[in-house]
């Protein structure tokens, strides 16, 4: 997590590739777990700036359509409980941080 502080875009490269891209490839469904924990991490220590909530809402927009998208998906929230707590938490995180209206 400490790695990734100050590096937002090498977050959301991670969680698309490991989430999204290379997501049959994983057999460890703990790594999808770690990876949005980091996630969640590295948004509670970053603070307030400018593009946290731009940041926070690529993130979010990532994980719902990975994690709660496809049911089929081996990283789908509904088969890990610990990552459906780690992405709720983020969604809490969204609820008090201002975000852009438009976020892609």
């Amino acid at each position: 997590m400490q790695l990734l502080l100050g590096h937002g875009d090498v977050l959301v490269s991670l969680l698309d590739r490991f989430l999204h891209e290379d997501v049959q490839k994983v057999d460890d469904p703990y790594l999808f777990e770690r990876l949005v924990w980091v996630a969640y991490g590295v948004m509670g220590r970053r603070g307030e700036g400018e593009d946290q909530g731009v940041l926070l809402g690529r993130i979010a927009r990532l994980l719902i359509d990975h994690l709660y998208g496809d049911v089929d998906s081996p990283a789908h929230a509904s088969r890990n409980a610990l990552l459906c707590d780690a992405a709720t938490r983020l969604g809490r995180v969204l609820e008090v941080t201002p975000v852009p209206r438009l976020v892609q």
